[in-house]
C-alpha cells in the first residue's frame, strides 16, 4: 500500500459517520490520498490513476452505475465488509485483488 495512490470522498462525511479512525488507517498507508472527488475517483481508479478509492454512506443510486465500469476494467468493488456494492453504504474500490484485500484489512 505504500506505493498507491488513493481516492476517498468528503473527510468531514467519515467524521460524521464515526468512521475518521479507518480513513486515518488508510491515509497512514498509502502513498498519498486525495479528497472530495467522489465519484471520479471510481472512475480514476477504473482508469489506472488510482489504486484505491473510498466512499462512505452511499445509496445504491450513488453506485451501481459505476460497478460494471470497475469490474469491467479489472478492478474489485464491495462494502467495506466485503459485501455487495450494490446495496450501498460504505464502499472500497480498488485495482486489483491484493489492493483490495490489504485495504479491506485496515478498514476492519
Amino acid at each position: 500500500l505504500a506505493d498507491v495512490l488513493a481516492g476517498a470522498t468528503a473527510p468531514q462525511l467519515y467524521r460524521a459517520s464515526g468512521h475518521q479512525d479507518r480513513l486515518d488507517r488508510v491515509t497512514g498507508a498509502v502513498r498519498h490520498l486525495r479528497l472530495d472527488a467522489d465519484a471520479y475517483f471510481h472512475c480514476m481508479l477504473a482508469a489506472g490513476q488510482l489504486g484505491i478509492s473510498l466512499d462512505t454512506g452511499l445509496k445504491p443510486y450513488d453506485i451501481c452505475a459505476l460497478i460494471p465500469v470497475i469490474e469491467g476494467a479489472g478492478g474489485i468493488i464491495t462494502t467495506w465488509d466485503g459485501g455487495n456494492a450494490a446495496d450501498g453504504g460504505d464502499i472500497i474500490a480498488a485495482g486489483n485483488r491484493q489492493l483490495h484485500e490489504a485495504c479491506l484489512k485496515l478498514l476492519a
